[in-house]
């Protein structure tokens, strides 16, 4: 090719739009463009065919031929890093959920499920009102970033966290209630999380340049990841109770060792995601969560649940497991439109816990400045259980003496 023109144009985050024009040449045959991109997205390439003036050699205002669009993506290849990262990430998250079968306790489930109240309503704001609520936001905030607006969506059809159980114990709520809507909430995803996607999920599933499919196989197959291991975990606590004992010694190790890489290496492999946030992917992650809090909260106190229940249902309505969302998200659609997606689940994982962390500091200096009225609710409790009478069989004077004295 004689007279070929070749322009390499670096496009800047800060500077490039889609509607920008790159360049303004005099072409007398063929001209290469090459394009790098530095953030991950979708946009069109659009050029301008004009004619040239006979007279003087420019370009005639009025002269346009054509105009060509052609589709641009930015895209990232997976590296083997990025392979053990996510190798790491579902060993990580299998084992934690074997540990939390074999540590569960059924006979508190038993007593929560007697009382289906409370669970019903944890239930129900879990997966009518958080899908709504992630509904309306990505409506609200990311109407033009269809795959971001799935994400936000799709993190608000997750079930309860394990972390919620955490937080509902230091505030002082129903523990027993918040294992048992985790564990509900988590089974009952199987089914519930697919039917929200298939939807209203489609709404966010199609744009002007492209039509995902519904990955509902890689859905369902992460989902399994979570029951699997589970039920594994339960049976363990019943059949092998050496094996239980194995877990639960090397569960604070193993989970320490794998926040530390996950934080570490995880956060570096994955760093492309975050520097996609931007101030409406942070206001969504904030939005969700938060909004939850309140209206589960407000919803279980208007259906006259006891305080430590309104509690609880608020920690575990706005407590969602983002994770899971990230991990279909992130595996089960092509990219870059799965890692587009991912960002929102991203922020919501980040953004949740904050406020709960605050309200832990803020509730334990509350407890040690009234130390009192925490002590007795204590004593009450200790009493409140029958003194042990027999040790290997035999019964002790000082088992008589904690008897006369509970008696009297």
């Amino acid at each position: 090719m004689s007279n070929t023109s070749q322009v390499t144009t670096p496009i800047s985050p800060s500077s490039y739009n889609a509607t920008d024009q790159l360049t303004e040449l005099v072409l007398s045959d063929t001209v290469n463009l090459q394009l790098s991109g530095v953030l991950l997205g979708r946009s069109d390439l659009v050029i301008s065919i004009r004619r040239s003036s006979p007279d003087n050699d420019v370009i005639s205002e009025n002269g346009t031929v054509s105009i060509l669009s052609f589709p641009f993506v930015v895209n990232r290849n997976m590296t083997a890093l990025d392979q053990i990262v996510q190798v790491i990430v579902y060993i990580f998250l299998i084992f934690i959920t074997l540990a939390f079968g074999c540590k569960l306790d059924l006979k508190v489930v038993k007593e929560s499920i007697k009382k289906p109240i409370a669970v019903g309503i944890g239930l129900g704001c879990q997966y009518i009102i958080m899908p709504l609520l992630g509904y309306a936001i990505a409506k609200l905030v990311a109407s033009d970033q269809p795959s971001v607006a799935l994400g936000i969506f799709l993190a608000g059809t997750c079930p309860g966290g394990g972390a919620s159980n955490i937080y509902s114990h230091l505030l002082d709520g129903d523990l027993s209630l918040s294992i048992t809507m985790t564990l509900v909430s988590t089974v009952c995803a199987l089914g519930l999380l697919p039917l929200w996607v298939y939807t209203l999920g489609q709404e966010f599933l199609e744009d002007e340049n492209k039509k995902l499919n519904v990955p509902f196989f890689n859905i369902f197959t992460t989902l399994l990841i979570l029951i699997i291991p589970l039920l594994t975990g339960i049976g363990i606590q019943f059949k092998l109770p050496k094996i239980k004992k194995f877990i639960l010694k090397v569960v604070t190790p193993v989970t320490v060792v794998g926040v530390i890489i996950l934080l570490s290496v995880g956060i570096y492999s994955n760093l492309f995601i975050f520097k996609l946030f931007n101030p409406k992917v942070i206001l969504a992650g904030c939005l969700l969560p938060y909004f939850g809090y309140v209206i589960g909260g407000i919803i279980a106190f208007i259906l006259r649940q006891p305080w430590v229940k309104v509690k609880t249902i608020a920690i575990e309505t706005g407590m969602q497991n983002a994770g899971v969302a990230f991990i279909i998200l992130l595996y089960a659609f092509p990219p870059p439109d799965g890692q587009l997606a991912a960002v929102a689940p991203a922020a919501s994982a980040v953004m949740t816990p904050l406020p709960l962390f605050v309200l832990t500091v803020i509730f334990g200096i509350y407890k040690k400045c009234n130390p009192e009225k925490y002590q007795k609710v204590e004593q009450k409790e200790e009493e409140s259980k029958e003194p042990e009478l027999e040790i290997n069989g035999n019964i002790t004077l000082e088992a008589i003496e904690k008897a006369r004295e509970s008696n009297v």
